[in-house]
């Protein structure tokens, strides 16, 4: 449990590797109070969804103009929102709010579906009219 984060400038916070030997389970980390300071973001990498936790209590003065600062590398920044902890062995005080992020993909994958949806279209079509083009022996 860490009393207060303060972050100035670019900060950075990595919930671990995902090296086989680093360890395996949820990860947590518990503050009472996080400050992101005027023109600092927090980039918190490694994250996964499900196993690792970033709970700050909920009176922290600070957190609704924290979470506009932050972002999850691989999720969508504007995805970034609290919401209750899931209640289990792990936090029986229900003095804290989770901050979390929504995978969205990035508009590059959309467009990458896109493409290999034509493509695939394309040659399915060509494979039918020729088929349909070769006459019966």
């Amino acid at each position: 449990m860490i009393s207060s984060l303060v972050v100035e400038g670019k900060g950075a916070l990595d919930f671990g590797s995902e090296d086989s030997d680093y360890g395996h389970g949820p990860r947590f980390l518990l503050l009472d109070d996080l400050v992101i300071g005027n023109n600092s973001t927090l980039q918190i990498s490694d994250w996964q969804d499900g196993r690792d936790h970033l709970l700050v209590r909920k009176y922290s003065q600070h957190l609704e103009d924290a979470l506009k600062k932050i972002e999850f590398l691989g999720y969508d920044r504007s995805s970034v929102h609290i919401k209750a902890p899931h209640t289990g062995d792990y936090h029986k005080d229900k003095d804290y709010w989770e901050i979390s992020a929504t995978y969205v993909p990035e508009p590059a994958t959309y467009g990458g579906f896109l493409v290999a949806g034509t493509v695939s279209l394309s040659l399915l079509r060509r494979r039918l009219k020729a088929c349909l083009g070769r006459s019966p022996a």
